[in-house]
């Protein structure tokens, strides 16, 4: 039996099906949400920002000053990543939600942004 023929068999005969059960108590309360993309397959630095009630987006296109020419700007490339980052009470939690592509684009639009990992 050939490698590939072996592997889907195996990949077949190990394949399992859960249900989902439902979450108790419901999906948690929090003061405020932020969900920064990091890279997504296209930008527009000549967005306008937007607000809603109860939202705001907020565009960040590009580091231009008066009198200093641009140094860095978001790179738009195939695959997305995000940072959500929840405030309840006094407590802040981060999560990164992908990593979009590649790590030249995520390192060059984490430092963008200003969004340390650490």
């Amino acid at each position: 039996m050939g490698f590939v023929a072996t592997l889907t068999a195996m990949l077949v005969g190990a394949g399992r099906i859960a249900k989902a059960e439902p979450v108790l108590g419901g999906a948690p309360v929090v003061d405020g949400l932020t969900v920064r993309i990091v890279t997504d397959n296209y930008t527009d630095r000549f967005s306008l920002p937007v607000k809603t009630p109860g939202m705001k987006v907020v565009r960040k296109g590009s580091t231009e000053q008066v009198g200093k020419a641009p140094h860095a700007t978001l790179r738009a490339e195939w695959g997305l990543s995000m940072v959500a980052e929840s405030l309840r009470g006094g407590e802040t939690r981060r999560v990164m939600i992908d990593y979009g592509y590649s790590p030249e684009v995520l390192l060059t639009n984490l430092g963008f942004l200003g969004i340390d990992l650490a």
